[in-house]
């Protein structure tokens, strides 16, 4: 399995913010899958969130990173 790096864009009453999260998954599509599952919302879906792309993470960059994104989505 690879780690994703996905980047959410979410908007709610005017104000956008984006969000990253760290995805398992075989490959780029699956992984955009994966993270449309996810909420990313603040409100319980009231806002709208977009994912906008997936980045493949090499395995040596994983351990930083998860520090500061917490879980991994499998």
């Amino acid at each position: 399995m690879k780690i994703f790096l996905v980047y959410v864009t979410t908007q709610y009453d005017g104000y956008e913010w984006l969000s990253k999260a760290l995805v398992q998954a075989k490959n780029e599509a699956s992984a955009l899958r994966k993270a449309e599952k996810n909420d990313f919302t603040h409100q319980n879906g009231i806002e709208l969130q977009k994912i906008e792309f997936a980045i493949e993470i090499p395995k040596g960059e994983v351990k930083i990173l998860s520090k500061y994104f917490g879980t991994i989505i499998e």
